[in-house]
Parts: C-alpha cells; structure tokens; sequence
C-alpha cells in the first residue's frame, strides 16, 4: 500500500502556534487511532498514513481539544486550529 506524509501545525484560537499538543490521527475507516504524536516547539506534527484513507486528526492539550480536521482521501476539511 502506497503512504503519504500529512503533516502541519496546531494554532490556538489567538492563532499562536502550540507546542506540547497531542495530535491524534483516528482512520476512519476501520474507527481505530493509527497514531499519536506529540506537536513540536513550533506546533508542527507528522504523521505518514495509507494513501486513499479517510483520516480524523484530533489536537488536544490539557484537557482541552483545540481542533478537529478530516482528511478526506487527499481533500482537507480543516476547523480553526490546524494548518496543513
């Protein structure tokens, strides 16, 4: 199976960038988490996943969840707070 690398930024609703938040990538298809990675000093995070898949990211930090995005088999729907 062919991946890709999705990857981009957490923002807070100030639009800083925000270290330290757990960004969750959950595959839809299957409903399960294929991977959780922890923002950066820069608020930059990574993730490689399958190609054709559709992906939930989830950004939280203290509790909180700052942003949700879809990435729709290569379309990327995006709520405030993540930046591809």
């Amino acid at each position: 199976m062919a991946t890709e690398v999705v990857s981009g930024t957490v923002y807070d609703d100030s639009n800083k960038a925000v270290s330290g938040a757990a960004v969750t990538c959950k595959n839809l298809n299957t409903e399960t988490v294929v991977a959780t990675t922890t923002s950066n000093s820069s608020g930059k995070f990574s993730f490689t996943v399958t190609v054709g898949g559709d992906y939930l990211f989830t950004a939280t930090k203290d509790g909180e969840t700052l942003a949700t995005s879809l990435d729709n088999e290569g379309g990327v729907t995006t709520k405030s707070g993540l930046q591809y």
